[in-house]
């Protein structure tokens, strides 16, 4: 004789679909999410403070419009400076201390250069940091053969035009790392589902009895 012996295993699958549908939310992207930025003082070598000062604005005013960043206005940046006791940010060159300088004034992104007068004409260096980490994100040296005003009405757009890009191909990169993420945890999610799926179908196993006892002696 046989006996046949039965067991089921059920796992959640709702439990398991609604990980697979919650993977979507986990980060969302925003591409027109504008970052706060702010546009340090230039540091200047042979110019007159006025016309760094206009520099440094015709840059912040391209990369305000833009539409890629929050500008942080110099009225608000001179206040929260006076408000820390922090003087000289003109002397910030580093990344660590732009960075540092950011963290204080809540920026994500700031910017900063310098501007020198050249016997060619006017030398302008300019950077992007990344407050988070430090992380020179834009860095480009421009040698114009030309007047203050010839730089502000040539290469000060172009210059804006290339930050604002670099900022558009930053959140384009992390959004295919979430994308990328977001498929490894669906095909995850589903590897789980079937394999449970395979899991939940009954197992027969047979069990042969024992032999049949031997008759008592005398029988």
């Amino acid at each position: 004789m046989l006996f046949v012996r039965t067991t089921s295993v059920r796992i959640p699958l709702a439990f398991l679909l609604s990980v697979l549908l919650s993977t979507s939310c986990l980060f969302p992207f925003n591409k027109d999410a504008k970052l706060r930025l702010a546009v340090f003082p230039l540091a200047v070598q042979g110019l007159s403070p006025q016309e760094a000062s206009r520099i440094r604005s015709s840059l912040a005013d391209a990369l305000e419009r833009s539409d890629r960043f929050s500008m942080m206005s110099d009225a608000t940046m001179n206040a929260v400076v006076k408000e820390l006791g922090l003087s000289n940010l003109e002397g910030c060159t580093l990344p660590a201390c732009l960075s540092l300088l950011g963290s204080q004034l809540s920026v994500q992104r700031v910017v900063h250069g310098t501007v020198e007068k050249q016997d060619s004409g006017i030398r302008i260096h300019v950077r992007l940091i990344d407050v988070a980490d430090a992380k020179v994100l834009y860095e480009k040296t421009i040698a114009h053969p030309g007047s203050t005003e010839l730089l502000i009405s040539n290469q000060i757009p172009m210059l804006s035009d290339e930050i604002a890009a670099t900022t558009i191909e930053e959140g384009g990169n992390t959004r295919w790392y979430l994308i990328g993420g977001a498929v490894l945890a669906v095909g995850t999610a589903i590897y789980l589902i079937s394999k449970n799926l395979g899991s939940d179908k009954r197992e027969n196993r047979f069990v042969e009895a024992p032999p049949n006892p031997p008759p008592p002696p005398g029988n």
